[in-house]
């Protein structure tokens, strides 16, 4: 649920209205696609609001791509392999980055840069 307009000054409230019409379209997809059972339409929402959390949190409240940090509480999301430790950090194109610390016991770093919305194809 990408909101594609950028929020300039003063702030522009088609962007909210966009924002919300996106919500409610995908919690329209959460009715559709779960069982009737009362739970599992719950936790779809609940799987939903969490996601919505975590991308208001990152992206509006802490963006720091000028020193990001690597953050390990981000919801899972999809398939994820129990024995990983996921964590994530904004960044900007605009600059260039060098990842500096210690792997200890791990044995395999994987490092993955996401532009865009998750599952569409031309990352909007």
């Amino acid at each position: 649920m990408p909101v594609t307009k950028r929020v300039d000054q003063p702030f522009d409230e088609a962007v909210w209205d966009e924002f919300c019409s996106n919500l409610q379209k995908t919690g329209r997809l959460v009715l559709a696609n779960t069982p009737s059972e009362g739970l599992d339409k719950a936790e779809g929402f609940r799987y939903l609001a969490r996601l919505t959390h975590h991308a208001l949190a990152r992206f509006i409240e802490t963006p720091q791509p000028l020193r990001p940090e690597f953050d390990y509480r981000s919801p899972k999301i999809g398939g994820d392999n129990p024995d990983y430790l996921y964590g994530s950090a904004t960044i900007s194109g605009q600059y260039d980055y060098r990842i500096r610390g210690q792997v200890n016991d791990a044995f395999n770093i994987g490092i993955g840069s996401y532009y865009g919305g998750l599952g569409s194809g031309s990352g909007l």
